[in-house]
């Protein structure tokens, strides 16, 4: 309890400066995530969902807050490009972005102006009963809000880059809020980076909802180099249809949860992942697919390539409720071991509670194939070559469903595979 008593003591001392630099509709819920923290503290050891990663000592270090809203000292990386929507930790920066009918982009200040309706019916309804989130919630003072109105399809893709920066030892609240409206569509990459080789922390909550026969194709990129902790909440109505692509591929410490809920019948789900690791890096992702509603569809896959002495996990559970009849469901994880220092803890599970149903899951963990290596080799394939492109195949099944080309060719240099 140490660790959340620290913030709570600050938050509760600093609660007029706290809520004089926010936005309304955040010290609403301010209290009761404080009061829920009090009750519950962060999670422990105990809680299947946090056996890989400690978040008493996650939390631990003294970090500060910038509760004043301090302009900070930095510069964006060369790759942003002018009309990309930036949010440097929890500020955004419109940086020339030109908007289109029937979709809000902006701060949650501006959405509490322009789309009231929105934020009140949407905004704080998840991370219940998570310790973790409680604390994003208690610390958030700002927020990134997008909203696509009912029937608009948005013209063309929308790219935020999610930048953090400031001073060593910095605690970053970063909050995000995607609304889909019924019949509307958005293609949309998050893009995470940071200062590099400073101690940063960054606590995100991301909420999405998806309306009645809405599209969202979400595309997530993490290239950092500090320490991230991110909760994402999806929600499907009837008949819509998401899929997510999530990349980690630099990171001193990323935990990511993302908990998906099925609220109408007919919603189909692509969820896809790639994990690459090295050096001391750790990576742990944790997967709850809630099936409440009947006839829906999730497709599972997250891939790991491991080297060094990294340390990863992957925790997925698709949890078929009782009136989730029709259910058809695949989760698969697979992972490669590069380095025999390099550790992966896999753990993939279904939880059944309805009849006709088609679900399968499964897991595997392997090296690099000692066979294909020689065969390349005797073929003068230099051996880091070799390596390269056995990698490349194996990641290759998620990276080339990636629906934007310029996205894909840049995991493709990330990962080191482009020919």
């Amino acid at each position: 309890m140490f660790s959340a008593g620290q913030y709570i003591d600050l938050i509760e001392a600093e609660r007029a400066t706290i809520d004089r630099n926010s936005a309304g509709a955040l010290n609403v819920l301010r209290s009761s995530a404080v009061e829920a923290l009090k009750a519950q503290g962060l999670p422990t050891w105990k809680s299947e969902r946090w056996l890989y990663t400690d978040a008493e000592k996650l939390f631990a270090p003294d970090y500060g807050i910038n509760l004043r809203q301090r302009p900070l000292d930095y510069t964006l990386p060369a790759a942003v490009q002018r009309g990309e929507v930036v949010m440097v930790n929890d500020r955004v920066d419109m940086n020339g972005y030109e908007g289109e009918g029937g979709v809000f982009v902006g701060s949650l200040r501006e959405a509490e102006r322009d789309i009231p309706e929105v934020t009140a019916r949407y905004l704080g309804r998840v991370g219940k009963g998570d310790g973790v989130a409680e604390l994003g919630t208690a610390l958030s003072q700002e927020a990134l809000v997008v909203n696509v109105a009912g029937g608009v399809k948005a013209g063309r893709p929308l790219q935020v880059q999610a930048y953090t920066a400031g001073p060593d030892g910095l605690l970053i609240a970063r909050r995000i809020l995607i609304v889909v409206g019924e019949g509307a569509s958005l293609n949309l990459t998050l893009r995470d980076n940071s200062d590099a080789g400073r101690r940063l922390l960054t606590l995100g909550t991301t909420e999405i909802v998806v309306g009645e026969g809405a599209r969202l194709t979400l595309n997530m990129l993490s290239e950092t180099g500090h320490t991230l902790v991110d909760n994402i909440y999806i929600e499907q109505g009837a008949a819509s249809q998401v899929q997510v692509y999530s990349f980690t591929l630099r990171s001193a410490l990323t935990r990511r949860e993302i908990n998906h809920r099925f609220a109408g019948e007919g919603a189909r789900l692509r969820l896809q992942g790639v994990v690459t690791a090295g050096g001391a890096e750790h990576v742990d992702q944790n997967l709850l697919i809630e099936h409440v509603a009947g006839n829906c569809e999730s497709d599972v896959l997250y891939k790991y390539v491991l080297d060094g002495d990294a340390m990863a996990a992957f925790a997925g559970k698709v949890l078929v409720r009782e009136k989730a009849a029709g259910t058809v469901s695949a989760l698969r994880n697979a992972n490669l071991s590069v380095s025999p220092r390099a550790r992966v803890y896999a753990q993939p599970i279904l939880e059944i509670y309805a009849d006709d149903v088609k679900c399968s899951h499964g897991s595997t963990v392997g090296q690099l194939d000692e066979g294909a290596l020689f065969y390349m080799n005797q073929r003068g394939i230099e051996p880091e070559v070799a390596q390269q492109l056995l990698k490349q195949a194996f990641l290759s099944e998620v990276i080339n469903k990636l629906p934007l080309s310029p996205l894909r060719n840049h995991v493709c240099e990330l990962c080191n595979l482009c020919s």
